[in-house]
């Protein structure tokens, strides 16, 4: 099993142990981690077709999901969450805005955003999409497909959150997206803007 397949190894989900340590106290949060290693292992045993970039957001959240609910509550699962999300997609962002405030950069990625935006939404990845100009309509999205097909739906929205605040950090671009597949709308619809007023 590859290391991204294992939650104590997945890098982008390791510092939710800690929230668990704050939130329930070390012992009572080892167990619910435990449950969740073996529901996350289960889960790439009965999808194991699954996109690696795709299932490695998607099943540690269903898994964390899971073990909290069973020992807590359904509640206080999305609770801690979406709390991880916005504090995932905070940290990611700060990356991105450093990285993207190298001198050029920005305007780098602004030359070549319709090929960007063509590359991270294609149809190779299990997007279905129309190109707009700046920007992408997401009619269906792979994340918000894997979680319906699990059936857990309603957490697609985890990885929203994330997404919308990682994305609103990068240099002189401006995002904006007011409607998620996840969400029940029709589409994902991701504009950009340059904007040498936005640092």
């Amino acid at each position: 099993m590859s290391e991204h397949k294992k939650l104590s190894e997945n890098i982008l989900f390791l510092p939710f142990r800690k929230d668990l340590n704050a939130w329930y106290g070390k012992l009572y949060a080892d167990s619910i981690w435990n449950n969740a290693s073996q529901y996350m292992e289960e889960f790439y045993a009965m999808y194991h077709d699954e996109d690696d970039n795709t299932s490695m957001f998607v099943f540690p959240i269903i898994s964390l999901y899971k073990a909290i609910s069973e020992k807590d509550s359904e509640e206080n699962a999305m609770r801690l969450l979406n709390s991880y999300s916005d504090a995932l997609g905070r940290n990611l962002g700060k990356i991105i805005h450093s990285a993207t405030s190298l001198p050029f950069v920005s305007g780098m990625l602004w030359k070549n955003i319709d090929q960007i935006l063509d590359s991270a939404s294609s149809e190779k990845k299990g997007y279905e999409r129309r190109l707009v100009e700046n920007g992408v309509d997401i009619l269906k999205c792979p994340f918000a497909e894997l979680f319906k097909k699990t059936g857990y739906e309603q957490l697609g929205p985890v990885i929203c959150r994330c997404d919308k605040i990682y994305m609103s950090s990068i240099h002189h671009i401006r995002y904006v997206r007011t409607k998620a597949v996840a969400e029940g709308d029709d589409c994902c619809d991701y504009r950009l803007t340059y904007d040498e007023n936005i640092n």
